[in-house]
């Protein structure tokens, strides 16, 4: 969920050009709030079409960001996602801004990344306006804070990937920019499927980049064995080089793309 929001409040961000809150509570808040005459409506997408179809519908919504949250299951969020794309199409919606993942219409054999495929295709062949975002890895998931948790992912990182072979990574800020860009111009965005990433680096220029110089746990590759399946295979997708986004070319696109040494400078710049 904190993953869902903290998309969201990028979002909203963008589109309301809007201070974002560095505390994940009031920026759940700013989530939950009316910010400059934008209501914000709950609704629920597990809820039954026809509910879904009247919520979107009385309260005159046109465009959506969809986010979905693989942790009830990718079956689930499959059937959330679908369910919500079927109800948008019954309510006459003009266009839906999905966030997939990069590698999922490559049959990346991920469960999380192929239960977003099966919401693309769904979506595809809906009717409706339709634009798909493709992030790769998020800058946000090694944590900022020095400690155990950082010292452990990017333990786990250096197993998979060793330290001569890269990752692709995204962050958030930029995938709200685009999220934003899309749900404002829908024409000029109208089935586009994006992939989205702002550098590509070695777990070692992870480790060192910015302010960072940080302690790495050593962590043996064959314990990666451990891991529950669907991590496991998602490892194994990123050791195979598994995204493949021209990074150049969308940084011609956005020229504010952040890279990881750009993201680290504007998240301990906002923290202090």
């Amino acid at each position: 969920m904190e993953s869902r929001n903290l998309f969201l409040s990028m979002v909203s961000r963008e589109i309301l050009d809007q201070p974002l809150p560095r505390n994940l509570q009031r920026r759940n808040k700013l989530i939950e709030s009316c910010i400059r005459g934008v209501t914000i409506v709950k609704g629920d997408l597990n809820s039954s079409p026809e509910a879904l179809t009247s919520l979107l519908a009385s309260n005159h919504i046109n465009r959506a960001f969809l986010v979905t949250d693989f942790s009830q299951g990718t079956d689930k969020e499959t059937e959330a996602g679908q369910n919500f794309v079927r109800s948008a199409q019954n309510a006459g919606l003009e266009h839906v801004v999905f966030t997939s993942a990069e590698g999922a219409q490559r049959q990346s054999n991920v469960p999380r990344f192929d239960s977003k495929f099966e919401i693309e295709k769904t979506l595809k062949i809906s009717g409706l306006g339709y634009t798909i975002l493709r992030p790769v890895a998020f800058m946000d998931i090694f944590p900022l804070k020095g400690g155990f948790l950082r010292f452990m992912v990017l333990g786990l990182f250096g197993a998979a990937l060793g330290s001569r072979k890269t990752i692709q990574l995204v962050a958030v800020q930029d995938i709200g920019h685009f999220g934003a860009e899309a749900l404002a111009k829908p024409k000029e965005y109208a089935e586009e499927e994006i992939g989205l990433a702002g550098d590509e680096l070695t777990i070692p220029q992870v480790q060192y980049g910015g302010r960072w110089n940080a302690w790495v746990a050593w962590i043996p590759s064959f314990l990666l064995y451990l891991l529950p399946s669907d991590v496991r295979q998602m490892f194994k997708f990123f050791a195979n080089g598994g995204f493949i986004v021209n990074i150049n070319a969308l940084r011609n696109r956005h020229l504010g793309l952040l890279s990881f040494e750009d993201y680290l400078r504007l998240k301990y710049k906002g923290d202090k």
